[in-house]
């Protein structure tokens, strides 16, 4: 079993329901609230999740060593998330975390170093979440913290996100043309355009809260709202403002 979609009726994933498996992608889960204890855990073959949307609890340990996974996004319901989950996620670049967001952790002698995070959202528009997590200096270096545009000065201030090189409004998390590896995701008219997809790759467009708003094969996806966009095409992802 390579692949599974799980249906909206499914509220829970089990405990190791999927640990150590094959599996290359995951789809659905629209309506999964709980994700319990290593149910991905070291399963390396594993490049794509959904947007967990619904998500409010995940279990320790859930997405540890899944090294093929690239992105990582986490809806507004959720209220802590500990970063021991992500050890060993080598290829992990995305990481995005909804308005709920209170508490983020590391596992005490937990290194989360070999991580190579490059772009973390964290949308809490009220207050800055609290983390005692221990976070490794490349972050700091090399990842881009976007954050809402009246939080960008608290988040300056505030341990330990003061130690971000780059804090930006995640309004300027996109700009209008986005490249990324052979194509080109562009803003034109209220509708976005992929310049240089190979028409092979399903093409899935997410609003920023996780819903899958298109899903096909067109290079032009237009009739949407202005906002913010996740485009997937094949494995890679991109953001996009209209």
């Amino acid at each position: 079993l390579i692949s599974i979609d799980i249906p909206e009726s499914v509220r829970k994933i089990g405990p190791q329901a999927f640990s150590y498996s094959v599996l290359e992608t995951v789809t659905g889960m629209e309506g999964v609230k709980q994700i319990l204890s290593e149910s991905f855990s070291y399963c390396k073959q594993l490049k794509e999740l959904p947007n967990l949307s619904s998500i409010e609890q995940i279990g320790s340990y859930s997405f540890i060593n899944c090294t093929k996974l690239k992105a990582l996004y986490l809806g507004d319901n959720l209220k802590s998330f500990n970063l021991s989950n992500i050890r060993g996620c080598t290829s992990l670049k995305t990481l995005s975390i909804g308005k709920g967001i209170q508490t983020i952790s590391l596992n005490k002698n937990y290194s989360i170093e070999s991580v190579p995070l490059k772009s973390w959202t964290i949308m809490a528009d009220e207050e800055v979440p609290h983390c005692t997590a221990t976070l490794p200096n490349l972050f700091f270096l090399d990842c881009t913290l976007y954050v809402p545009n009246n939080m960008v000065s608290l988040y300056q201030n505030a341990e330990p996100w003061k130690n971000f090189f780059n804090i930006k409004d995640v309004a300027q998390s996109s700009v209008k043309d986005v490249v990324t590896e052979g194509f080109t995701v562009k803003a034109a008219n209220g509708a976005i355009e992929i310049v240089g997809y190979n028409g092979q790759d399903v093409v899935k467009v997410y609003s920023f809260d996780g819903k899958l708003v298109y899903s096909g094969s067109s290079s032009q996806i237009s009739g949407l709202n202005q906002g913010m966009y996740i485009v997937t095409v094949g494995e890679k992802f991109s953001k996009i403002i209209l």
